[in-house]
């Protein structure tokens, strides 16, 4: 019998110890980053493994669930992409009813990541021999669902980001959802009215639907807005438009 105590003390002795909530933190933001390298590098398949893990670690990684869902849409995988956005939707959730402590120190991490983001940007604007542009508007893209993270009003309330409703609404769309993809957007186009490409997005849902004031009304808000809207997006609601009234 003390021979059997001995080998359970030795046991227990060994047993790995669980890491603390800071130190999960800090390797979900070493995986994080990672999973944002290999974005940049256009390989979604490691970034994927990357969030995954980064969010295991910390599942109130807001942006590590947005990228997710990005790298997803990369490689056209829609039903994980949407699960991936709704996540992200639920961690934003979630930072609300965090204590005051917390916030702080999330609105810390959250100005962290928007600095790295920014020297990102900085670095991609001084490679040379290639065209960063697309890959820039990208990281702008991820800095403003940062930014939409900070909170508003007295108790610092943080509601769901313009960004997240247009990825949602668009994985929503890839798949043929058109009744989610609409709402998400129009959930888009309340947080921020002069979000275009939503307004351009909603056209297409009521062309599609037979709606076509609600169409015409909806282009020009994202011309209005500075949207490229696509000619043949014009003309075809025309021709919708002209075959119906025959």
């Amino acid at each position: 019998m003390p021979t059997l105590a001995f080998v359970l003390v030795v046991a227990g002795t060994l047993a790995p110890n669980p890491l603390s909530q800071t130190q999960r933190r800090a390797q979900a933001q070493e995986h994080f980053r990672a999973g944002q390298d290999h974005m940049q590098a256009e390989e979604f398949e490691e970034a994927v493994r990357e969030f995954k893990t980064a969010i295991e670690m910390d599942p109130l990684l807001v942006i590590a669930h947005y990228n997710l869902g990005q790298s997803y849409m990369a490689l056209k995988a829609f039903p994980a992409a949407v699960t991936a956005y709704v996540g992200c939707r639920d961690a934003v959730d979630q930072l609300n009813s965090l204590q005051q402590g917390e916030v702080v120190e999330r609105s810390q991490e959250i100005d962290d990541q928007i600095r790295g983001l920014q020297d990102l940007i900085r670095h991609l604007r001084m490679q040379r021999g290639a065209d960063p542009g697309n890959r820039i508007m990208m990281v702008e893209e991820r800095i403003r669902v940062l930014e939409g993270l900070r909170g508003t009003g007295k108790d610092r309330h943080i509601q769901v980001p313009a960004e997240l409703h247009l990825a949602l609404g668009s994985a929503y769309y890839r798949q043929g959802a058109l009744a989610e993809a609409e709402k998400e957007y129009v959930g888009a186009v309340k947080v921020d009215p002069r979000m275009g490409p939503a307004h351009n997005n909603l056209a297409v849902i009521y062309m599609l639907s037979g709606r076509y004031k609600e169409a015409r009304d909806a282009l020009q808000k994202a011309e209005k807005n500075r949207f490229p809207v696509n000619p043949n997006l014009k003309r075809d609601l025309e021709a919708r438009e002209a075959a119906a009234r025959q």
